[in-house]
């Protein structure tokens, strides 16, 4: 370009990706030749500051509080301080949770505490996988006409990550009601046999006390046993009870530290009663074993 009349603004920049990081190499040429070259031929708005190194970073308003609105529940926020195994590695899992407590709550010896979990991510993943979601979705949720003036525990007409909603909003490993079977073998028309036997589970007591109540089948459970239920998404999702507190008894005095308290969890993960492969999950205690000192929990 330069020898058919172009004027070279700096040095062309080049690298041997083969014995160099061409990354760290690009950012420092373009930062000592090709923007102070610019800013010297152009100009820029930040002339009349030199060696005021301009901001590179991004604004970020940080808001926790829209899953416990959209919920309807009344928590606040508190963070882990200790999370501590208190069992051998050959038996179940039993842990000790330390929270630190927001300011204006207190608690007396007797109380308990109420904590808002997210599921296990396997669980999530598995609901993916049922309504073949990319794990980027993104989805935006809207009311039917005839739940237009409802409530809804799922933020609606507002895209939402397809992770963050299966995580966070709904319970996805309570058992599942007879009238869930029912409105699934409605979804069952391309298989008989299967909708048959969905509306005998529904409508015999033993079979379903049997069936569901016993081996505590939850809906995507029997979506993954019945693979012809054609369920639309939509529909999976408000058959979903919201996300609930699960309540732990307080195993500290306030006498010690009334700032803090402590939890001493049993953390189930056993194999599953439903004849599937994967364990059985507790949706909280998961949850619990897993928080880390200083990461921020929703409690009461």
């Amino acid at each position: 370009m330069k020898e058919h009349g172009g004027n070279r603004l700096c040095d062309i920049g080049l690298v041997d990706t083969a014995i160099a990081d061409m990354f760290t190499d690009f950012d420092n040429w373009t930062e000592s030749a090709l923007w102070p070259a610019i800013s010297s031929k152009f100009g820029s708005k930040s002339q009349g500051q030199a060696g005021k190194k301009a901001s590179t970073g991004l604004q970020v308003e940080l808001s926790s509080e829209k899953r416990v609105t959209t919920l309807g529940l009344q928590l606040q926020e508190g963070y882990v301080i200790e999370n501590k195994l208190l069992t051998a590695p050959d038996v179940s899992a039993k842990r000790l949770v330390r929270i630190k407590l927001p300011s204006d709550m207190t608690y007396q010896c007797g109380d308990y505490l109420a904590v808002l979990p997210v599921n296990p991510t396997s669980i999530v993943r598995r609901a993916m996988r049922r309504f073949k979601l990319p794990w980027d979705a993104f989805l935006t949720v809207r009311k039917s006409s005839q739940t237009q003036n409802g409530p809804s525990a799922i933020p609606t007409d507002t895209p939402i990550s397809a992770f963050a909603l299966l995580s966070s909003y709904v319970e996805l490993s309570q058992p599942a009601s007879k009238r869930d079977l029912t409105a699934l073998a409605d979804a069952a028309v391309a298989d008989e046999e299967s909708q048959a036997e969905l509306r005998y589970m529904a409508n015999s007591p033993s079979r379903f006390n049997e069936e569901v109540v016993t081996k505590r089948l939850s809906l995507l459970d029997i979506l993954d046993r019945y693979p012809s239920i054609g369920l639309p998404l939509g529909d999976f999702l408000a058959m979903l009870p919201p996300m609930r507190v699960r309540q732990y008894s307080i195993s500290s005095s306030p006498l010690t530290d009334p700032t803090e308290c402590s939890i001493t969890v049993s953390v189930l993960n056993a194999p599953s009663l439903s004849g599937t492969d994967e364990p059985y999950m507790g949706v909280a205690s998961t949850y619990l074993s897993i928080l880390q000192p200083d990461e921020r929990i929703h409690i009461a």
